[in-house]
């Protein structure tokens, strides 16, 4: 068995915080971003969530197509005897968030932020514990910058200011391209 990741294409992904439902199971909630998203039952979008805190979750729909799976897909027609198991489908900033939660011990009230330095753009994830407290928008400044990590501790500086983001205990510097200078 073996695991692989894929980035969704982020023009064809949107979201959407609604009130955590109460203790449903995922099908329902499922079935609730339908109404959400005011779409039908289609197989055209892709359907995850994620707990933005203990009142709201938060939607995430793709649609459209996503070339790397169409090609798993068509490369599992070669295997007859192989099974392809999918379970989650995850946005960047969820798959950011469980490489955290998996491999650090973090405590209830710690405040940290991930700062994440991508090929194609970088962003900032505040935390509180294992939950998202603050995804910042996107920094279209990416690896190829000398001063991207400048870049993203000052508009943590400025974020923090417009939202009263509390003093943090950790950041984790993730991405592409993360040398030891950098860090």
């Amino acid at each position: 068995e073996s695991k692989i990741s894929l980035n969704l294409d982020i023009s064809n992904v949107f979201y959407k915080t609604i009130p955590a439902p109460p203790k449903k199971n995922k099908k329902a909630v499922i079935k609730e971003l339908y109404s959400v998203f005011n779409e039908e039952n289609s197989k055209s979008a892709i359907y995850s969530y994620y707990p933005l805190n203990e009142n709201e979750i938060v939607g995430i729909k793709h649609e459209n197509k996503m070339i790397l799976l169409e090609n798993i897909l068509s490369i599992s027609q070669f295997h007859p005897k192989r099974k392809f198991n999918f379970g989650k489908i995850q946005t960047d900033e969820v798959a950011l968030l469980n490489a955290v939660r998996w491999n650090y011990d973090i405590k209830e009230d710690e405040i940290s932020a991930i700062f994440y330095v991508g090929i194609d753009y970088s962003r900032i994830i505040i935390m509180k514990g294992y939950n998202s407290l603050q995804i910042l928008p996107i920094i279209n400044e990416t690896t190829k910058s000398p001063e991207i990590v400048n870049t993203l501790y000052s508009r943590l500086l400025l974020e923090k200011s417009h939202h009263e983001i509390p003093t943090l205990n950790r950041i984790f510097l993730c991405g592409e391209d993360i040398t030891t200078e950098r860090i």
